[in-house]
């Protein structure tokens, strides 16, 4: 059994390779929030849609735990780009949520928008930016603000993978 599961593994590498889609692209997610309000769990819905819709994608993804991190300090370049290249890492996407205090739900953040950065692990340059919008009609309860915060990261996502089949070298304001 085992070594029908090796050969047909075998075969279907094979096949890949024929095609040119024998390597994987990987991309490494590093999510960041504000500091304040406090965001509690919310920015992890955020990278679960995102590494989700990667997924889905045929990409390999990778993330570490949310930091908390001025925006300021957020835009520099990113030090984790050497353990990026050490882990094999093709791209390294770094996500930024900033939150306010819910006005109508004491204690849940209310997300204001999200930026996104991908950089090249290889020569560490930018390979694309966004900025995405918050949502209209934000349900302010906690489940609501999850599937919010889960598309969100879906839309990452998707300006992700726009930049990664088009392979041109970042903008502002969209991928």
């Amino acid at each position: 059994m085992r070594r029908a599961q090796a050969l047909a593994l075998a075969a279907v590498l094979a096949a890949l390779g024929m095609a040119g889609k024998a390597s994987a692209q990987t991309v490494a997610v590093l999510a960041a929030e504000s500091v304040d309000p406090p965001a509690g769990e919310a920015t992890e819905a955020v990278v679960s849609g995102l590494m989700d819709r990667l997924f889905d994608s045929g990409l390999i993804a990778t993330s570490e735990r949310t930091r908390q991190v001025e925006r300021a300090d957020w835009r520099l370049e990113p030090r984790s780009l050497g353990d990026a290249r050490e882990g094999s890492v093709d791209y390294l996407a770094c996500v930024y949520v900033a939150y306010a205090p819910s006005a109508l739900r004491p204690g849940l953040p209310r997300p204001l928008g999200l930026e996104l950065r991908l950089y090249r692990v290889a020569d560490g340059g930018l390979a694309a930016e966004a900025s995405l919008p918050p949502f209209a009609g934000l349900d302010e309860t906690e489940e609501g603000l999850s599937r919010l915060l889960r598309a969100l990261g879906g839309e990452a996502a998707e300006a992700l993978m726009n930049a990664l089949r088009q392979g041109r070298p970042g903008g502002s304001g969209g991928v």
